[in-house]
């Protein structure tokens, strides 16, 4: 659980709409993901700033983050009742998208807008603007959020997938396909992976900022 954010904060108007997504109804990983972990991160993060801030609670479940935005039911739903000056809050980069070019592009027109986005993992110093290490931070997580999506997918094919293709290499597979085979230890591996990459892209977007 973050202790601070480093993300923008919310401007000192409008409402808060907190987005909260997970993939499937079911999901409840202690990771931060579950849709009642998001829902009171949120919260927390905003008391502290806004404590009489207005949330309206958006809750997409079983819905696919490679799916753009404006493709989703609750999210298109959310797009339609955004105002200007108001916030898009969310816990991840890869809760708002695992979409890079819908993502990137609906940024850009949240800024034309006038609306506020937080995303509590970018390691971007407060402010109510983004800069262009703030987009750069952003570019680099929504990369590694759809290069996890792409690559989860890939090891989920079939078993038979690799010889039907003439390639003799197995595949890696996602370790809920590998549970059966009594693989426990593969789940902790893929999670501690996917947790290094997050980290180094954020000492990354750290070093850039220190060095301006």
């Amino acid at each position: 659980m973050p202790t601070r954010s480093f993300a923008p904060q919310p401007a000192g108007r409008g409402r808060i709409h907190a987005y909260l997504r997970v993939s499937k109804p079911d999901q409840a990983e202690p990771d931060r993901t579950s849709l009642d972990e998001q829902d009171r991160i949120i919260r927390e993060h905003v008391a502290r700033y806004r404590p009489n801030a207005s949330i309206v609670v958006w809750r997409e479940e079983g819905i696919s983050g490679a799916i753009p935005l404006a493709q989703r039911p609750t999210a298109k739903n959310m797009l339609a009742d955004l105002r200007p000056g108001e916030t898009v809050v969310c816990t991840r980069v890869d809760r708002l998208s695992r979409h890079m070019t819908s993502a990137c592009a609906q940024i850009e027109a949240w800024q034309r807008q006038d609306i506020k986005v937080m995303l509590l993992d970018l390691p971007i110093n407060p402010g109510t603007d983004w800069d262009a290490a703030a987009m750069c931070c952003f570019h680099m997580l929504m990369a590694f959020a759809q290069f996890e999506r792409q690559r989860i997918a890939s090891a989920l094919l079939p078993a038979s997938a690799p010889c039907r293709r003439g390639d003799s290499t197995p595949e890696l597979r996602h370790p809920s396909a590998m549970r059966s085979n009594g693989s426990a230890r593969a789940s902790d591996g893929w999670s501690r992976i996917r947790s290094s990459r997050r980290r180094s892209a954020a000492h990354f977007c750290c070093g850039i900022r220190v060095g301006q």
